[in-house]
């Protein structure tokens, strides 16, 4: 809002719902920030062995060139990290916690306009860098990483490709 637009923009926020029996319900409405953010909106949410909520979403500012991220939050609504994506990865479409202690993103990235490629990665909590990195190799088009579950051992994943084909993907990092 200022002298030259009196209305504000409207703006997604990202929000988290808990619903704790014993302590009711605890709503946490991401707030401005950081940087010029103005914007954020959750894709895909899990929980990890802890019982923090893992969040996947994309943050802007009012003209919205996202930026995608993982954010885990404490019970109760506590930001305590964020995991930056980086540059050109579309918002995580899918999150899975793996057994062996990190978080698995469904994705896609691009480069090149009208370009994707599928893509899944896995992180640890308080750790930039992924552990590991799964493209999957194609010629170029559309590819979109939609969901997963993972298990001790294995990732299955499963997501579009070029002209709508179905695509799975067996990983066992």
């Amino acid at each position: 809002k200022g002298p030259n637009n009196p209305v504000p923009p409207l703006r997604r926020r990202l929000l988290l719902l808990e619903d704790d029996p014993q302590d009711g319900v605890h709503w946490t409405v991401q707030g401005l920030g950081p940087g010029n953010a103005t914007q954020s909106s959750g894709t895909a949410l899990t929980l990890d062995d802890q019982g923090r909520y893992l969040v996947g979403l994309y943050k802007c500012a009012d003209d919205c060139d996202p930026e995608a991220e993982i954010r885990v939050y404490e019970p109760g609504g506590a930001l305590s990290d964020v995991i930056p994506l980086q540059a050109g990865v579309y918002a995580p479409q899918d999150l899975a916690w793996n057994p062996a202690g990190y978080v698995v993103m469904a994705s896609a990235i691009s480069d090149q306009p009208w370009t994707s490629r599928f893509l899944v990665q896995a992180f640890t909590p308080g750790k930039l860098a992924p552990v590991w990195v799964y493209e999957k190799p194609a010629p170029m088009g559309l590819y979109l990483a939609w969901a997963l579950t993972t298990s001790q051992g294995r990732v299955i994943t499963a997501g579009v490709g070029d002209g709508g084909f179905p695509i799975i993907s067996y990983l066992y990092p």
